[in-house]
C-alpha cells in the first residue's frame, strides 16, 4: 500500500470516528453550538461514517476523498450560518472553523494527489471453456502466467507466494515483486506489489461458472500506478493510453493458451504493428 492509500485509509478511520461521535453525542454537540437541531448533527455524522467506510473498502478512494471535500464545504457553510445567527459564542465557531479548514486542506491535498498517482485501473472479463479449478491452477503457475502476460511483462518466480514482474517498455526496465495476498483455488487469486517497490500494483482475478455450462467467466481487475522514480513514471506514461487493450489481450492469450495450447499472433499479418511498443498491443 503506497502513501496515498495509507492517507486515504487514515482519513477513512478518522471519518468513522468523528461520525460515530456526532451520532452518539448529537444533543451535546448541538447544545455546544447553541442549536437544537441534533437531527442535523446526526445526519452530518452519518455522512462521515459513510465516507469513512467508502475510503476503507474502495479500491479507488478518490471519489470518496472528493466526497469528504464536499462535506467539509457543507460543514463550513453550516458554521457560517450559526456565526451569523448570533446564537453561539464566536470563539467556539472560530475554533470549529479552524478545524474544518484544516480538514479541508488535507482532504484537497489527498484528493488531488490521488489524481496524479491514479495510474491505470482496468476491469475486463472473458468466458473460457474450462473449469474454474483448471484456470486457477494455470494462472497461479508463474511459468504459464509469463506466457499469458508475455506481451507486456516478463514474469518469473520470486518465492512460494510471489512473482517478479518486469515491464517491457523502451529504455530502462521497471521491475517489482508481486505478492499473493489471497488464494482461493477455483475461486479467486489476489495480489499486490510488495512494500518499497517502484510501482503500486494490485489486482484480483475471479473464476465464476458461466451460464449454460459453457465453462468459466474470468474477471480480471487490476490497478497499477507509480510510487516514485523517473523510470516508474515513464512506464506509466507508456502504459496509460492502452490499459484496456493490455487487459483484453491478456485474457485473449489466456483463453487461447488454455483452449488450444497456442498463442494468438500477428507475426504473419503484414499489417501487424512494428516498433518498440508493438508488443503492448
Amino acid at each position: 500500500m503506497d502513501e496515498s492509500h495509507r492517507l486515504a485509509r487514515g482519513l477513512g478511520w478518522f471519518s468513522i470516528g468523528l461520525g460515530a461521535f456526532e451520532i452518539l453525542a448529537a444533543e451535546s454537540v448541538a447544545r455546544y453550538f447553541g442549536t437544537r437541531r441534533d437531527n442535523v448533527v446526526r445526519a452530518f455524522g452519518a455522512r462521515e461514517v459513510i465516507n469513512g467506510i467508502g475510503l476503507l473498502v474502495s479500491r479507488s478512494p478518490r471519489p470518496w476523498l472528493w466526497a469528504r471535500v464536499a462535506g467539509d464545504v457543507l460543514d463550513a457553510a453550516a458554521l457560517s450560518t450559526l456565526w451569523f445567527s448570533g446564537k453561539c459564542p464566536t470563539g467556539r465557531i472560530a475554533g470549529a472553523k479552524a478545524f474544518v479548514g484544516g480538514a479541508l486542506a488535507l482532504d484537497l491535498w489527498a484528493a488531488t494527489r490521488g489524481r496524479r498517482d491514479s495510474g491505470a485501473h482496468v476491469v475486463r472479463s472473458a468466458t473460457i471453456g474450462r473449469s474454474a479449478e483448471e484456470l486457477y491452477e494455470y494462472w497461479r503457475d508463474p511459468a504459464k502466467l509469463a506466457l499469458i502476460m508475455g506481451h507486456v511483462a516478463d514474469i518469473g518466480p520470486a518465492g512460494p507466494k510471489a512473482t517478479r514482474w518486469t515491464l517491457k517498455i523502451p529504455g530502462r526496465p521497471v521491475s517489482w515483486r508481486s505478492e499473493y495476498a489471497d488464494e482461493r483455488p477455483g475461486e479467486l487469486l489476489r495480489w499486490h506489489a510488495g512494500e518499497g517497490e517502484p510501482v503500486e500494483s494490485d489486482g484480483v482475478i475471479r473464476f465464476e461458472p458461466a451460464p449454460g455450462d459453457r465453462g468459466t467467466v474470468v474477471r480480471l481487475n487490476f490497478h497499477i500506478a507509480p510510487r516514485g522514480g523517473r523510470a516508474a513514471r515513464a512506464a506509466m506514461r507508456a502504459l496509460r493510453p492502452v490499459p484496456e487493450v493490455l487487459a483484453a489481450r491478456a485474457l485473449r492469450r489466456f483463453k487461447s493458451l488454455v483452449e488450444t495450447g497456442e498463442l494468438p499472433t500477428l507475426e504473419k499479418n503484414p499489417s501487424g504493428r512494428q516498433g518498440p511498443t508493438a508488443n503492448l498491443y
